[in-house]
């Protein structure tokens, strides 16, 4: 019997990733906004001269942007400091007086703002991430374990493997995955049942037409599982040999 592993591998491992992206993005923004937090309950106003603003293009995402070191000069208890500014932005130039903010117990430490700004929304998105990652891969994945302890659990029968579609629905490295379609007949009752396997990366159109063992829960014949490991691939009935000899 072949032994072939679903595309749930694949999907909870994607899944996995957006979980653990989402999570540490929440957690910096979290510390940031925190930071932020703290730094206005002390911060204190005064004016600065922009002395420098230095761009840079960087390249994020596979796209070209400008970046903006901006450098101040302000004073402070009659020190003069000379700081790159925490928060530069394109429409700041040279030769500019603005308002900034500073920690009086580290006067070093200047920002353009003592709000968050954006960094609500970035944790929303954040625990959208979070949220992805479990509808992608957990859920599936939990669903997956449920229907294969029927193989002990539940009742067996077997049943045709009518056709195997495309799974649209999962994209995995630019590859759809296949399911296969399949019927059960009650011997008793003579009623159809028909099942849907599992989405498989490898090409299992060949399985078409096969018998295949079918596990389902005899007090509700929805929550089933389609075992394609009990289909042996080299159990290929293709009818009489033809031999050709013209």
């Amino acid at each position: 019997m072949a032994k072939r592993r679903s595309a749930t591998g694949s999907t909870l491992g994607a899944g996995i990733i957006f979980m653990l992206f989402g999570l540490v993005f929440f957690c910096i923004c979290l510390g940031t906004i925190n930071d932020t937090k703290k730094f206005a309950e002390t911060a204190q106003e005064t004016t600065a001269l922009i002395t420098d603003v230095q761009k840079e293009r960087v390249r994020r995402n596979g796209k070209y942007r400008t970046s903006y070191d901006v450098y101040v000069q302000y004073e402070v208890d009659g020190v003069t400091y000379n700081q790159e500014l925490n928060g530069g932005s394109s429409g700041m130039r040279e030769g500019q007086t603005l308002v900034v903010y500073y920690n009086p117990e580290n006067p070093r430490d200047v920002r353009k703002s003592k709000s968050a700004g954006m960094l609500g929304f970035a944790m929303v998105l954040s625990l959208v991430f979070v949220a992805a990652g479990v509808g992608i891969g957990v859920v599936p994945a939990v669903k997956s374990s449920k229907r294969k302890k029927l193989r002990v659990t539940g009742e067996q029968a077997t049943g045709i493997i009518t056709s195997v579609i495309i799974d649209r629905s999962i994209r995995i490295n630019k590859r759809h995955p296949y399911k296969a379609q399949c019927e059960v007949i009650d011997p008793l009752t003579e009623e159809k049942y028909l099942y849907s396997s599992e989405s498989y990366m490898e090409d299992i159109r060949h399985l078409q037409g096969q018998q295949v063992t079918v596990y389902y829960d005899p007090d509700d014949r929805s929550k089933y599982y389609v075992d394609l490991d009990s289909v042996d691939d080299y159990q290929v009935d293709n009818g009489p040999a033809v031999h050709d000899f013209r």
